[in-house]
């Protein structure tokens, strides 16, 4: 071997150990600093596309799939596995996604030529009226794309340093609410918080009053309206049974949507004329605790499942 062959391995060696020692380094003093990894809210546009490429293919089996949509009040606790007594006749998925207006999901489901026998749609203002966050499912997502995907998204909740924006955004001061997140096979996102509850519920109030700073006009609210009743119509006459589920939620924010309702839930249940779901009105409130307010407690949702199995078996014939 040339001693110029010897020395380029050698040089090349350093790089990486160097490399690798950078990257510890920064990791090391980041965390020590207080900052961490950015983990998701939930479902990323790939791992939806994953959860729908089930769904659809489930179509095909002998027992009827039911589909819920939404955001993450609906993504976090809705779980077929929680609903033993409809498992044994339904395939039941989770295709929500966290922040997103309910709408697009709706509009993408048809452009796939996926609907469901029972369709069940999540019921939120942030959802139905005021969410502008995208809805850019994957396009298609092969074998190597999974595996892929799982080592990307990996990186990306554990490494501060692996996503430049993520890098960036942390630097500016932003802390991740999260600790961790997994994503089932039936869609749901289970979350871990790490930020604390007070803190958490303090954002989520400011985030209200952001989000009601400025009242929706009527004519934005009859158009949105509309459009729901479109898509729903279509969904209908492809053959979906659909239903109207509206989660539970803290009493500060029941008093804030009171107050700020575009619409009734009632009045919008009449309007697409389908069963819905209350689940503030159908529940024993004080049987059930939040993260944040807004989304239930992993110690609650069996008890929030068990109310929506019942209401499918009700509905569902």
């Amino acid at each position: 071997m040339s001693s110029s062959t010897s020395s380029f391995k050698k040089t090349l060696s350093l790089s990486l150990i160097g490399f690798v020692g950078v990257i510890l380094a920064v990791e090391l003093v980041c965390r020590g600093l207080g900052f961490l990894p950015l983990v998701w809210f939930g479902k990323y546009p790939v791992e939806w596309r994953i959860v729908f490429d089930r769904a659809k293919n489930s179509l095909k089996n002998d027992k009827p799939v039911v589909a819920f949509v939404g955001d993450s009040r609906v993504e976090w606790v809705v779980d077929s596995g929680l609903m033993p007594s409809m498992n044994k006749s339904f395939d039941i998925y989770t295709l929500a996604y966290p922040g997103a207006s309910v709408r697009p999901i709706l509009r993408e489901l048809l452009h796939r030529d996926f609907a469901p026998p029972v369709l069940v749609i999540g019921y939120s203002h942030l959802s139905l009226y005021w969410s502008k966050v995208p809805f850019f499912p994957a396009e298609k997502v092969k074998i190597e794309d999974r595996f892929n995907s799982k080592i990307d998204l990996f990186l990306t909740d554990h490494l501060f340093t692996y996503s430049p924006s993520l890098f960036r955004r942390g630097l500016g001061g932003e802390r991740s609410w999260m600790a961790s997140r997994s994503i089932a096979r039936n869609g749901r996102a289970s979350m871990q918080y790490q930020i604390a509850h007070d803190a958490a519920v303090q954002e989520q109030r400011n985030w209200y009053k952001t989000m009601y700073e400025k009242p929706m006009p009527a004519d934005q609210i009859r158009a949105i309206n509309d459009d729901l009743l479109k898509l729903v119509l279509e969904f209908k006459k492809r053959g979906s049974k659909v239903m109207l589920v509206r989660m539970p939620v803290d009493d500060w924010v029941i008093d804030l949507e009171t107050k700020h309702d575009p619409v009734t839930f009632e009045a919008l249940t009449k309007l697409l004329d389908v069963p819905g779901l209350d689940l503030n009105k159908n529940l024993d409130r004080k049987k059930i605790t939040y993260f944040d307010g807004l989304h239930t407690s992993i110690e609650s949702a069996p008890y929030v499942n068990q109310s929506i199995a019942e209401f499918l078996q009700e509905n569902v014939h």
